[in-house]
């Protein structure tokens, strides 16, 4: 919390000053931090069992088919309730793998 209270006055001055500069640049930096997070957090989950790198697969597949479906069809809540079809399939995918 002190990091949080100290830095976030100093990087709202960057924040303001890179907008000035190139405001895409500020479209990118958020994502490509929370790409990088993410992959971060799945590659050392992947690295401890098949049945991970199975339940991350499927999860990965579920999520691109939830958008491909909503943007083939237009249909605006699949985009928002992706994230929780990939999550259920990927756990009765988990399920079923290490049951096995």
């Amino acid at each position: 919390m002190l990091a949080a209270l100290i830095l976030t006055p100093i990087l709202s001055k960057g924040d303001a000053k890179l907008r000035k500069v190139n405001p895409a640049v500020m479209a990118i930096v958020p994502t490509a931090a929370l790409l990088g997070a993410f992959f971060t957090l799945a590659f050392q989950e992947v690295l401890k069992s098949p049945v991970h790198l199975g339940t991350m697969l499927v999860s990965t597949a579920a999520m691109a088919v939830c958008l491909v479906l909503a943007h083939k069809f237009r249909l605006h809540w699949l985009r928002e309730w992706g994230l929780g079809v990939a999550i259920i399939v990927a756990l009765s995918a988990a399920y079923f793998m290490s049951a096995a």
